[in-house]
């Protein structure tokens, strides 16, 4: 731990050094605890003895779920146990440093802070030094504004730092870790999971229908229910949308024909449909929203098959963001925020940045910064981003109004 900090010391996974040699039965081991309960236990059992550890610490934090995060340890006395029971571990300080890696970097303590900082840490002070730990390795499995999942395994000063081998070691093995990570959350969702996170919509109020791709409705909320059943002019018959005016029913389907063409880097931002249907108390317009259904954590929470997702809004509000939600979630300022809207409106920069006032290389140099706080690396993935906000905080929820 007393190397210089350098940032040529942080190596990603994808860099990691080629020829090394990973165990096979440790890989197929990885693969079959993506089954079990206790995963993460199996994973460092598994991963810490090829890296002379007998200690390691996995945690995930979600910060718009907190439900989801979790820390486990092996190795460790009674006493830490119930120390990291809730314990928030970005309040120390080698995992603040280690939260805004992107995911599959792999790194050694002093790559991210030097000795004298880490020993400030609380974590470090309540934690490693009781435990005679001195050296740690980190690898990032997944990053983003509001989920980060790592695992570290930590040996004391009589065993030395971490060697440049070991380092290229664990890179080796972080594409597997990430892989499993997804497959043992995909298998603890389950379908009582995936119907929780579907009520969850439905609390929130919004209108929701899944289509699968030849556009046969698998999936219909109440409130959507509601929604079809108090206008004129749209039904649902037979699992097919149905409108009375033939003009309509065509923009539907060539909307819904382009949406399930798409994949997860199309840059292609929601179709909107303006309806003018007949209400039981009045006449409102309604909007109609077409999206398509690539992304991973689609396929995670909506029924297998899905293809495209339908949303109902007034038409007054159908491109409103949850302004307040992005900005607490993505820590976007008042400039991204607006950038953000007038893209989502426009899906065009030139015409995003005539609406704003701004020249065309400040709306691009806005977007850098907002691309790294969603993670994402090209307008169309951030066009997505957005547009699945919608789904998450309806329109007319007290979100949409920046605080």
């Amino acid at each position: 731990m007393h190397r210089q900090v350098r940032p040529e010391n942080i190596t990603g996974a994808a860099s990691s050094r080629a020829g090394i040699a990973l165990p096979a039965d440790v890989l197929q081991q990885i693969y079959a605890a993506t089954l079990r309960p206790d995963f993460w236990t199996r994973v460092m059992t598994l991963v810490a003895p090829l890296l002379g550890c007998e200690k390691a610490l996995a945690a995930g934090i979600d910060r718009d779920h907190p439900c989801d995060s979790f820390t486990e340890t092996i190795g460790f006395s009674p006493q830490a146990a119930v120390l990291l029971r809730g314990r928030d571990v970005t309040e120390d300080r080698i995992w603040q440093a280690a939260r805004w890696l992107p995911a599959g970097t792999v790194c050694r303590t002093a790559d991210l802070v030097s000795l004298e900082a880490a020993e400030r840490g609380p974590l470090y002070q309540q934690l490693a030094g009781p435990e005679g730990l001195g050296y740690f390795i980190h690898a990032v499995l997944e990053s983003g504004p509001e989920v980060h999942k790592s695992i570290g395994f930590l040996r004391g000063d009589a065993d030395g730092d971490f060697t440049d081998a070991e380092l290229a070691l664990l890179s080796a093995l972080v594409p597997h870790l990430q892989v499993a990570t997804a497959l043992a959350r995909r298998v603890m969702l389950g379908d009582a999971a995936r119907q929780e996170a579907l009520l969850s919509i439905d609390r929130a109020g919004q209108a929701l229908v899944v289509l699968d791709r030849s556009g046969y409705a698998i999936h219909v909320n109440r409130t959507a229910e509601r929604w079809l059943a108090r206008v004129d002019g749209i039904a649902l018959k037979n699992g097919r949308f149905l409108f009375d005016s033939l003009a309509t029913q065509a923009e539907f389907e060539h909307g819904l024909r382009q949406v399930v063409a798409a994949d997860a880097d199309s840059a292609m931002p929601p179709m909107h449909i303006d309806l003018r249907l007949s209400q039981v108390a009045t006449v409102a317009p309604l909007a109609l929203s077409l999206m398509p259904c690539v992304l991973p954590a689609d396929r995670a929470v909506f029924p297998p098959g899905a293809g495209c997702l339908v949303m109902f809004f007034d038409a007054s509000r159908q491109y409103d963001l949850p302004v307040a939600w992005l900005e607490r979630i993505y820590r976007l300022t008042a400039a991204e925020l607006r950038v953000c809207e007038a893209l989502f409106r426009s899906a065009d920069v030139d015409t995003a940045a005539e609406a704003l006032g701004l020249s065309r290389h400040t709306v691009r140099s806005h977007l850098k910064s907002i691309y790294g706080k969603f993670g994402v690396v090209n307008q169309a993935q951030l066009q997505q981003q957005l547009a699945h906000s919608l789904h998450m905080l309806p329109p007319g929820n007290d979100v949409h109004a920046s605080s």
